[in-house]
C-alpha cells in the first residue's frame, strides 16, 4: 500500500500536466468513451477496482494499477476514484516509463 502511494506521489506531475493538457479521461464513462473512440493511451486503475471496471475491454490499452481508490479520488479531487485514461501518448509514455524505474514490472500489464 505504502508503495502504491509513493507512485502516485512520484507521478502526480505527469498526471498534473495531463489534467493541464486536457489529455484525462476521469472515471468510467469517460474512460469508455475514450477507449471506444481509440484515444486511450493508458489506463490507471486503483487497485481496489471493482470486477466490471477490470473486465473493461481496453483493447491493448496498457494498464496501471495505482493506489487505491481514495488515494486516486484524492488526487483528482473526488471523494473516491476507479479509473483515468490517459489520451495522449507521449504523456503515457511517460507515466509507464517513469513507473517502470520505480516499480517492479510485474506491476504493468497489458491486457
Amino acid at each position: 500500500m505504502a508503495e502504491d502511494a509513493g507512485l502516485l506521489r512520484a507521478l502526480t506531475p505527469y498526471l498534473h500536466q495531463a489534467r493541464r493538457a486536457g489529455a484525462l479521461a476521469i472515471g468510467y464513462r469517460a474512460v469508455k468513451q475514450s477507449l471506444s473512440a481509440g484515444r486511450c493511451a493508458l489506463l490507471l486503475l486503483a487497485t481496489d477496482a471493482g470486477a466490471s471496471l477490470r473486465r473493461l475491454p481496453t483493447g491493448g490499452t496498457p494498464l496501471l494499477e495505482l493506489g487505491d481508490r481514495y488515494a486516486l479520488g484524492a488526487w483528482a479531487g473526488r471523494s473516491e476514484l476507479a479509473i483515468l485514461g490517459v489520451t495522449d501518448p507521449a504523456l503515457a509514455a511517460g507515466i509507464l516509463a517513469r513507473a517502470a524505474a520505480l516499480q517492479k514490472p510485474s506491476g504493468l500489464e497489458r491486457r
